[in-house]
């Protein structure tokens, strides 16, 4: 039989959290830590985790941006999920994706992306050669950085057309 390990947690103080500058990583229980870094003494909410046999290190913002409090209920949600044997920064890419998806999807039903911008969103597909490349930008409509450098080349040809004449 498995031996029951007690977790130490909640180990972190607001005040610890607060002064801690020597880089390192500081446990507050649980697989949440507060990682200062070596190079700039930036802090951060890092939680880590086994997940596979595989040691994994989740970021979870910044003491600036998030107490100890909600940390640790950040990483409470993240055990839950490696609990139930999901990846949680796989989660959370599959939930910024959706959410990018949905928003790309507005804005096409608004008309905010143009007919060429949603084909090529529609036909995403991952180009293997580098005529495929070249055939993928031809298929989109000109860009505005290129129609205006067709009229700066038009400009220093009337300007060059003018010296010709004079």
């Amino acid at each position: 039989m498995g031996r029951m390990v007690e977790v130490k947690s909640n180990q972190l103080t607001a005040r610890k959290v607060a002064t801690a500058t020597k880089p390192g990583y500081y446990g507050d229980g649980g697989g949440l830590y507060l990682q200062v870094s070596k190079k700039y003494g930036s802090r951060n909410w890092v939680f880590r985790f086994m997940l596979n046999g595989r040691a994994r290190e989740m970021g979870l913002g910044s003491p600036q941006t998030f107490t100890l409090k909600e940390a640790r209920e950040r990483a409470r949600q993240c055990r839950q999920l490696v609990a139930d044997g999901i990846d949680p920064i796989e989660e959370r890419r599959r939930r910024r994706d959706e959410a990018r998806a949905e928003t790309a999807e507005r804005m096409l039903r608004r008309g905010s992306l143009s007919r060429s911008s949603s084909e090529h969103l529609e036909e995403r597909q991952t180009p293997t050669t580098v005529g495929q490349h070249v055939a993928r930008l031809r298929q989109l409509s000109p860009r505005p950085s290129n129609l205006c450098n067709r009229r700066r080349s038009n400009y220093r040809r009337s300007y060059t057309n003018m010296d010709k004449e004079a």
